[in-house]
């Protein structure tokens, strides 16, 4: 398999966000939840909170999409094989 390297700048750009936006907010609702930090009331809603991860969840998905697209020929069992049977 090819080096990841090679995957679109614009796509490991968007990985690094997602990776580092989604640690600091599952700390922030860590802290948060057990009380020792207090936000404004607006990012005390359970749904804005959740949105936030979800917003990080979807800068990782591109670079998910794009090593599976990559990995799926390589794989025999799925019947999409390189090779064709004479």
């Amino acid at each position: 398999m090819r080096s990841f390297g090679d995957m679109p700048k614009f796509v490991i750009i968007l990985e690094v966000i997602g990776l580092l936006l989604l640690l600091l907010l599952l700390l922030l609702v860590y802290l948060v939840i057990n009380n020792y930090i207090e936000l404004a009331v607006l990012f005390m809603k359970k749904g804005i909170l959740l949105a936030m991860i979800m917003l990080a969840i979807g800068c990782i998905i591109p670079a998910i999409v794009h090593i599976v697209w990559r990995v799926l020929p390589k794989l025999s069992f799925f019947g999409i094989d390189q090779q064709k049977n004479s």
